[in-house]
């Protein structure tokens, strides 16, 4: 008895087991020789980081307004952009000690999470453990993981937690039975995450809703638990699109968008099957050789092996996968989509975004059809080492790429950065290195030595999404014409103002002093409810620029400054509201939990 047990709790971890040494695999040539990718959104996500480290160090927190990380400018970006997701960041910072460690352990957990999250939704599928294993391992070597890891794009990290999505819209298609808790939890962790993920997944899920409710009986029940679901949703990530609308609100509209992209068809990398000459590298931002060869292996399979399956299901997850494939390419006129809805410039950017559920679904429906050909083989054992043997060699040859692109990375710097179509160093285009001349030791040092704010003192990037403007941005040409990154380098990266900052009690204190009394501008930006102090009185007399710093007339001699961020009464309140729903959840939870293990 106690050997059956065993073996089945090996059986179980055994998957686990395997996916934590291809994980390990991966890493393991950057590990050893000690470097850092640094990706093009490094920067962005690395000023988050620090900025909720700094808070979380020193206990003193400012949930809207940025203290320590994007140069002390006090704008807001935490509080808009995965808020939660911010300060676990950080505290993994904290804990870590130094950037290479923190991310080293962002992506094994990123990994981990994908992995685990395919091999859970194939099992449930009631694929095979073994193709369950080596699904959940070629789905890590997919385009939007590999993105997070070479380009620390949050597409990917939204993309580890899509087959957590589908699982949940199988059981939906199913009408299975699902605790609601669960899928609230994993939709509250992506709107803390990256909202795009969660806007994605809730669009699937709506799709998955709306064909159950055609094929299925019971819609009164369906209704009512999507709606429960939805409204408790809301609640619970509160603090993120009542943080949008609070900030977007308060100014307006008149808050910078992030970077434009006017035409799709003109970046390369917007869209899947773009045609440009094939290299290995590449291969890890398109669609890449491994998934194309698998989208057609199991379209193959299915059209094949129609007569085992369960028709309705698997049809509807390949015309899933199918449909996101295609809206991630160049088979949608997306030009002119663009002419009618100009806020997909910014606001979705690259369509390449949806990439994530397609091959979701694909490599799903690969392990169902391997494991329904295997079940009905008159040589089963032949079958399974075949279909093993092919299945492996997808995964090795994924292997061998991240292999062969971190030795790239490593002959090119310790530290890397793909900018363009070509690979640089982060002393080079696209960063800013502060001094006269690069400085790479000094840069390794700052990455691997447990000083993390060395390394803002030495590279720079420009980034001016969320920061405050004078008037609406709807186009393109409007975006552009602000030329948002140049101001903001020059009023606030290059700012001349020496001063002294502490944060306390949620108010940031500057102080600096002056030999005139000569308007200046201070590198700090104002929201609409941002309260400004000035030498111990309201600030009224001031003017705005269209990057948000504020042009002040200071006294001769020594000047203070105090920044606090006040939001509306509405949003105080639904805070107030979220945090006791909060605590009643958890309760909820706790006592499901006890009552599953204990009575």
């Amino acid at each position: 008895m106690i050997s059956r047990i065993t073996k089945r709790h090996l059986e179980n971890c055994l998957p686990y087991i395997v996916l934590i040494l291809m994980v390990i695999s991966i890493l393991f040539f950057q590990m050893t020789h000690h470097f850092f990718i640094n990706g093009i959104d490094s920067f962005f996500h690395m000023s988050v980081t620090y900025d909720t480290y700094r808070q979380l160090k020193a206990g003193n927190f400012s949930y809207f307004l940025s203290a320590f990380g994007f140069h002390h400018s006090l704008r807001i970006v935490n509080a808009v952009y995965g808020p939660l997701g911010g300060y676990f960041s950080g505290l993994l910072l904290l804990i870590t000690g130094s950037w290479f460690r923190w991310e080293i352990a962002m992506f094994f957990i990123i990994f981990m999470i994908s992995g685990v999250s395919m091999y859970q939704l194939c099992r449930y599928w009631h694929v095979t453990r073994i193709y369950s294993t080596l699904i959940g391992c070629l789905y890590i070597f997919t385009f939007p993981i590999m993105a997070f890891w070479m380009n620390s794009q949050y597409d990917g990290v939204g993309a580890a937690f899509m087959p957590w999505i589908l699982y949940f819209g199988s059981k939906i298609l199913n009408h299975n039975d699902f605790k609601n808790w669960k899928l609230v939890l994993l939709l509250v962790i992506l709107a803390e995450i990256h909202v795009f993920s969660l806007l994605l997944g809730l669009l699937v899920l709506g799709l998955c809703y709306i064909v159950s409710l055609i094929i299925n009986d019971h819609r009164s029940a369906l209704t009512w638990k999507a709606i429960k679901v939805l409204f408790m949703t809301t609640i619970l990530s509160f603090n993120v699109w009542g943080g949008i609308i609070e900030v977007i609100g308060s100014n307006h509209s008149k808050i910078i968008p992030t970077y434009s992209v006017p035409n799709f068809f003109q970046n390369m990398w917007s869209t899947v099957f773009y045609n440009h000459q094939f290299s290995i590298h590449q291969n890890l931002f398109l669609l890449g050789l491994s998934a194309t060869v698998l989208l057609l292996i199991t379209l193959f399979l299915y059209l094949l092996d129609m007569r085992y399956l369960n028709v309705q299901l698997n049809f509807i997850m390949i015309i899933l996968g199918i449909g996101f494939l295609v809206l991630s390419s160049r088979l949608i006129p997306w030009p002119l989509i663009q002419q009618h809805l100009p806020i997909l410039d910014t606001d979705l950017q690259f369509p390449k975004r949806f990439l994530p559920v397609a091959l979701s679904a694909f490599c799903l429906m690969l392990g169902v059809l391997l494991t329904k050909l295997q079940h009905h083989a008159h040589n089963q054992y032949f079958l399974t080492f075949i279909l093993f043997v092919i299945l492996g060699m997808f995964v090795i040859h994924a292997w061998q790429n991240t292999q062969y692109e971190a030795q790239f990375l490593y002959r090119q710097q310790t530290v890397a950065s793909y900018f363009g179509s070509a690979f640089h160093t982060a002393t080079a285009d696209g960063w800013l290195t502060k001094g006269k001349k690069p400085q790479p030791k000094k840069l390794k040092q700052s990455l691997r030595g447990g000083n993390p704010g060395r390394y803002f003192q030495l590279v720079t990037k420009t980034t001016p999404d969320y920061m405050p403007t004078t008037q609406r941005i709807k186009t393109d040409a409007q975006y552009h014409k602000i030329n948002a990154y140049n101001r903001y380098y020059k009023q606030v990266i290059l700012n001349k103002l020496s001063y002294h900052h502490h944060l306390a009690h949620h108010v940031m204190t500057i102080s600096f002093n002056r030999k005139s009394s000569r308007r200046i501008i201070v590198p700090f930006v104002k929201y609409a409810h941002t309260q400004v102090m000035m030498n111990g009185k309201l600030l009224s007399h001031y003017r705005l620029t269209q990057v948000g710093a504020i042009n002040v007339k200071p006294r001769t001699g020594h000047n203070v400054m105090k920044f606090k961020y006040i939001p509306s009464t509405s949003y105080r309140v639904m805070t107030w509201i979220s945090i006791v729903v909060w605590l009643m959840f958890l309760v909820n939870i706790g006592l499901e939990i006890v009552k599953k293990h204990l009575w």
